[in-house]
């Protein structure tokens, strides 16, 4: 407990190796970036659409920006507080593009058939 109330803790995990990847490709401000945005995502208990937006059936974005890049990371929320990343892309456009939200769905619909065992194909983040 901090100043009287109760202190937030996310768990954050990353699902096979697309964000991972991704993430090691960046230069060092934006991996600053992403870094700083989730923590917030793992620090608080409401986040706002800025930072996490649900994009469809339980398909969630983290939305990142620095300057004139916008990188998108495709996640889902798990039980116990888990948020899983999926995988990276960094926006050209408006829309989402096609083929990264077919891979996010696919990833999604991949880890769900796990069922439990697929807390053991997690790997933590940071």
């Amino acid at each position: 407990m901090r100043d009287g109330t109760l202190e937030f803790k996310r768990e954050i995990y990353i699902f096979e190796n697309h964000f991972e990847e991704f993430y090691k490709k960046q230069p060092g401000d934006i991996q600053e970036k992403i870094y700083w945005i989730l923590r917030i995502i793992e620090s608080h208990k409401i986040i706002g659409s800025q930072y996490l937006k649900l994009v469809l059936d339980g398909l969630f974005e983290i939305r990142i920006s620095k300057g004139r890049v916008e990188i998108r990371v495709f996640c889902l929320i798990d039980t116990g507080n888990r948020l899983i990343l999926l995988n990276s892309f960094q926006k050209k456009s408006q829309k989402i593009p096609k083929d990264e939200l077919k891979k996010a769905k696919e990833l999604q619909k991949k880890y769900r058939s796990k069922g439990e065992r697929r807390f053991n194909a997690l790997g933590k983040i940071f």
